[in-house]
């Protein structure tokens, strides 16, 4: 049998530049919001730090600091990323996912191949993972999730190869296990660490299934931590990240974080009609919100094929196990359709999240499970499953259409009628849908005869029977084209009916996501989604000489304010300006509670990795101390520590005012008094500290254990005492000069993270959290240059077991090459 790759790496290539001329000859660019707010600001931010012949340890422009290497986003250690350095950050994205597009597609369907007759059938699998619903919506929110998705095909293929090489005692089993390893490696290091947690599972569930000996368990167990090892660099960071985060402390987040998103049953309708709550991207979209993290239309072709095989596996299919086949053949195929269908089934069970009581075994019971939310991610393991399931059953029909003619006829007609019966079912009962939670009151409304309620209810209708007829239509096609393969007479009929299936499907995806398409001109791009405005310059002269700017909530929600985009969460990174606001997947919880305090909310107030900041509200005081000079707002602010600077008319109404005002008490760091606070006490009794009337934030500062053995009586800062900052020019890099005729505790505005560094005039000293969530370096009496840097430990630890990772696997292969020799 011939494999033909290099006719399905091409095929697959056109189908990818097909959905990819946009970006590639068009002009545009991925535009998706991760991407703008996430993506190329970090990313541009690693750069310049690169330039700069800077190790890029620390990211300074939001949420007072955080780390840029432990950043959950690990563009800094995948291999593809570090080649593309050189290109502009919007081109260097656009590359990455569509060639991983490509690359996963042809994964799939070289490991599909050698279960496979026809190179048609290895096609539609690639084309069914990483062109279906599941991917590409997140593709264009700007998710990541590509880049890792393409590793799970190769994963198992790899591990394919080493279990051949060890069952035949290969003298290959040194490289066959260094692809084994680096495919793992890889995937960990592709940027989104959720869908590489689910890719292991699945991988381990292939293992497991279609074990031949416990020997393959000692070499998968090898691989699997070998690959842990390589990848060591960017996961001891990370780690050390994530535990510091809110809501993923090292007892696991809480469930009400990991069930958001999960999956409303109701939505489950969009896998037979993608569009039915109207397209999520425009005005009038009534399904669930986040549309992008619970679809995953797989096309009519793959839900047919899907379905056919469960209908028909024994009656149908049967036959594939008595042809003559080995018994060892026989028992991995049954093991290998036990494993798609096992994939179905997780899927089924995983995705409603709070709904499934499965769901809260797995959050109890299965490690690392309460890391992640978004229940309907888990559409993973469904949209992998069934994309392997389609091409093996459109195989079995293509080989074996005359033995099945007769039965798998049958069943393909009750699909294509029950198909067309949904349809109706669908079509005639628009109404009931429509009265959901989320629609009631629109519905309610249009019965009333108000005329804009009466507009959106039809509109609703006529999008409910536009996309519920186009599913009829392609679904009847689908199962006139199988039938057709049943009953064709030639083998060149078979492969004609086959190749239209095979492009009806990919029409259908195409048809499907390229409405859902999130792209901009190239040219252009920057200039609109990082304007430099007159509010960009202000701020740029406001800090020139350093500090922080925070944007209130109060009159428009700052995460969403059309009027200022170039200030929206991250963005402000492209102008190099520092803010206390901003976005990420993981966001310290020491910072969070003080920021909550800071803005009045409640202390248990998951602030999404953004904030919130209610004028009204705010502890200027608290505030000062993180150095934020200016305060932008809609609202006319009357606090005596603040002084307004400038203004600005947002509208041509004049409606919408922007004011901003400095805040006079900002500085980079101060010279404290230290607080004990009991050692046993939590973060939150510690914030709640902040606020007591006893305690001065401006003289004095929190701290969990004595900053000088020797001196622990300190009562009182000299008056005489003052500190200035030096500029370092490095971002992770912070020098203070002191003076005090007392030892006092320098409290800086960085954001506290265990792998902050102090020397005191070349001698190191420790590095404490103050006020919950500041670093505090203890200074001795007399004048003192301090110097912090960020230097975590578990960077030079995680490189050292990378290396040392790397050295044995090479050591393993030429082990094994000088036993061939």
């Amino acid at each position: 049998m011939k494999n033909n790759f290099p006719l399905i790496a091409l095929v697959l290539f056109l189908f990818t530049l097909l959905y990819g001329y946009p970006l590639l000859l068009g002009g545009q660019t991925l535009a998706g919001d991760d991407i703008v707010t996430l993506g190329i600001p970090i990313l541009t931010a690693f750069k310049e730090q690169l330039a700069r012949g800077e190790f890029p340890f620390w990211n300074p422009w939001f949420f007072a600091g955080r780390p840029l290497l432990g950043d959950v986003l690990g563009f800094f250690t995948y291999p593809p990323y570090l080649l593309l350095m050189p290109l502009p950050s919007n081109l260097t994205l656009d590359l990455i996912l569509l060639v991983h597009l490509w690359f996963g597609a042809f994964g799939m369907a070289v490991w599909m191949r050698p279960r496979l007759q026809h190179a048609l059938s290895a096609c539609l699998a690639g084309v069914l993972l990483m062109f279906s619903g599941y991917a590409l919506a997140r593709l264009h929110l700007g998710h990541f999730f590509i880049t890792t998705i393409a590793w799970l095909p190769w994963m198992l293929w790899a591990w394919d190869r080493l279990r051949n090489s060890i069952e035949n005692e290969s003298d290959q089993r040194g490289s066959d296990f260094a692809l084994f390893t680096s495919a793992i490696a890889l995937s960990i290091l592709s940027v989104n660490p959720q869908i590489a947690y689910y890719s292991l599972i699945i991988l381990a569930l292939y293992a497991l299934l279609l074990a031949r000996s416990w020997c393959e368990g000692l070499w998968f167990a090898g691989g699997c931590a070998l690959a842990l090892g390589l990848c060591a660099v960017q996961l001891l960071p990370t780690s050390v990240t994530a535990n510091a985060s809110w809501d993923r402390s090292s007892e696991g987040a809480a469930w009400s974080y990991i069930t958001d998103g999960s999956v409303e049953p109701r939505m489950l309708l969009t896998q037979l009609v993608p569009f039915f709550f109207g397209n999520p991207t425009r005005p009038g979209y009534w399904g669930q919100m986040g549309y992008g993290e619970v679809t995953a239309y797989l096309s009519m072709g793959g839900l047919f094929l899907t379905l056919l095989y469960l209908l028909g596996r024994r009656t149908i299919f049967k036959q594939r196990w008595l042809c003559g086949i080995g018994d060892d053949e026989r028992r991995d195929t049954i093991r290998f359709e036990i494993f798609l269908v096992a994939m179905l089934v997780l899927s089924a069970l995983f995705i409603l999240g709070k709904r499934s009581p499965v769901f809260w075994l797995g959050y109890h019971i299965i490690p690392g499970f309460d890391r992640f939310r978004q229940p309907g991610r888990m559409f993973i393991f469904y949209t992998f499953g069934s994309a392997a399931l389609s091409a093996w059953t459109l195989d079995r029909l293509l080989i074996q259409r005359t033995q099945l003619r007769a039965r798998g006829a049958s069943i393909v007609a009750l699909l294509l009628l029950l198909g067309v019966l949904a349809g109706a079912g669908l079509w005639n009962s628009a109404e009931y849908w429509m009265q959901t939670p989320d629609t009631a009151h629109i519905f309610a409304g249009a019965i009333k005869k108000i005329p804009e309620a009466l507009a959106t209810l039809t509109q609703m209708r006529s999008e409910i029977i536009l996309h519920t007829g186009i599913f009829v239509a392609i679904w009847s096609v689908t199962g006139m084209l199988l039938l057709g393969i049943f009953f064709a007479k030639t083998p060149k009929q078979v492969l004609c009916i086959g190749s239209l299936f095979f492009l009806l499907c990919a029409g259908d995806l195409l048809h499907a996501n390229w409405p859902l398409q999130s792209t901009q001109p190239r040219a252009t791009v920057v200039q609109k989604q990082y304007p430099e405005t007159e509010r960009v310059r202000f701020l740029q002269n406001a800090l020139k000489d350093g500090g922080r700017y925070l944007c209130m909530d109060t009159a428009l929600d700052y995460r969403t304010d059309g009027f200022q985009p170039e200030l929206l969460t991250n963005r402000p990174i492209m102008h190099k300006l520092t803010t206390l606001r901003g976005y990420s997947p993981v966001n310290s919880k020491r910072f969070g509670l003080v920021m909550n305090q800071i803005s009045g909310l409640p202390l248990d107030f998951n602030p999404g990795g953004q904030m919130r900041f209610v004028d009204e509200k705010v502890d200027w005081k608290l505030l000062a101390l993180w150095d934020c000079r200016v305060v932008l707002s809609y609202q006319k602010l009357t606090a005596p520590e603040l002084k307004e600077i400038a203004s600005w008319n947002m509208d041509a109404a004049g409606e919408n005012t922007l004011h901003a005002y400095q805040l006079k008490a900002a500085t980079p760091a101060r010279l404290c008094q230290p607080v004990l606070v009991p050692s046993d006490s939590t973060l939150d009794e510690q914030v709640l500290c902040l606020d007591s009337p006893k305690f001065d934030c401006l003289t004095q500062a929190l701290v969990m254990e004595a900053p000088f053995e020797d001196t622990p009586g300190i009562t009182k800062v000299d008056a005489s005492a003052s500190v200035h900052a030096v500029p370092s020019g490095k971002s992770g890099t912070r020098v203070f000069e002191t003076e005090s005729a007392t030892p006092t505790l320098l409290v800086t505005a960085e954001s506290y993270y265990p792998g902050w560094k102090a020397t005191v005039d070349g001698k190191s000293e420790h590095v404490l959290p103050a006020n919950v969530a500041q670093c505090a370096v203890p200074v001795p009496a007399g004048k003192h240059r301090v110097e912090m840097r960020y230097r975590p430990n578990g960077v030079y630890q995680g490189a050292a077991i990378s290396a040392v990772s790397l050295l044995l696997l090479v050591l393993l292969v030429r082990r094994f090459r000088r036993d061939e020799w």
